[in-house]
């Protein structure tokens, strides 16, 4: 998979509004969290499109079920580069501790990562 500079201010255009508006029919309810989509680590959140016309996929990354959408990304999709770690977030996807422990368990240490991005 190529790498996207999401800092890019100047290219980044918009959500792709085919799977957003698909999953801001999510509804949710209850202490259970009854009615929300069921998803899978390659289930498609958004498509992020930028002025230029390259688009990509946003995956959900892990098994879980989607409690909501950022319906402020609609409006302004600059959030998620301004404000990635609150007002930007994309999605908030619910799962069990056994698949959270299983994917921590998957996931690359800092400096793990950091030879990753040296080695690009």
């Amino acid at each position: 998979m190529d790498s996207v500079d999401l800092t890019d201010v100047s290219t980044f255009k918009s959500f792709t509004d085919r799977y957003f508006s698909k999953r801001l029919s999510n509804t949710v309810k209850g202490k259970g969290k009854k009615g929300g989509q069921m998803l899978n680590p390659k289930s498609v959140i958004c498509k992020i499109e930028y002025d230029d016309g390259t688009n990509f996929d946003v995956p959900c990354g892990m098994k879980g079920t989607l409690i909501e959408i950022n319906e402020e990304l609609i409006k302004d999709p600059q959030l998620l580069k301004s404000e990635p770690d609150s007002s930007g977030f994309i999605a908030i996807i619910l799962s069990s501790i056994a698949i959270s422990d299983s994917m921590k368990s998957e996931l690359l240490t800092h400096e793990e990562y950091l030879k990753t991005l040296n080695g690009c």
